[in-house]
């Protein structure tokens, strides 16, 4: 009589053949979701990009701008994966962040803390984005840093 089925070992086989497969899926899918976020953050930056040039418009430089001007806050909440601030490194350049929220924000558990910002002058039409991770600073999301 033959018997029809599989062996212990077989099994085992493709359970670990599954689990390595799935901690595959797992991993590439938190990147998805972790670019969709940072085209979130992006999509806010353009809009604060669009205040800067209006304030410029009105005021004749930026020199002044406060995260009010632009309608945002350096402060993590429950309604955002980032913290946003505008500066100035050089008076006629204006840097608007997007920091990756920790803990605070709608992610707490966020394993790693980036950010994103965007330089722009509105006198010479300067602009440039950059991105930096972790220690030592390196690019992401395919922006240089």
């Amino acid at each position: 009589m033959i018997r029809k089925g599989f062996t212990l070992v077989e099994l085992i086989v493709v359970i670990i053949i599954v689990g390595i497969l799935a901690s595959i899926a797992l991993t590439q899918y938190a990147n998805m979701v972790e670019y969709g976020r940072v085209a979130e953050a992006k999509t806010r930056l353009g809009s604060m990009r669009q205040a800067v040039y209006e304030y410029y418009w009105t005021n004749g430089s930026v020199e002044s701008m406060q995260n009010s001007d632009v309608g945002v806050s350096d402060t993590c909440s429950s309604d955002s994966y980032y913290r946003y601030r505008i500066f100035f490194s050089v008076p006629t350049i204006a840097q608007l962040w997007a920091r990756r929220c920790t803990s605070g924000g709608k992610t707490p558990d966020s394993s790693s803390g980036y950010s994103i910002w965007y330089e722009v002058s509105p006198s010479d039409g300067y602009q440039r984005w950059h991105c930096q991770r972790g220690s030592p600073l390196s690019g992401c999301f395919g922006m240089n840093q």
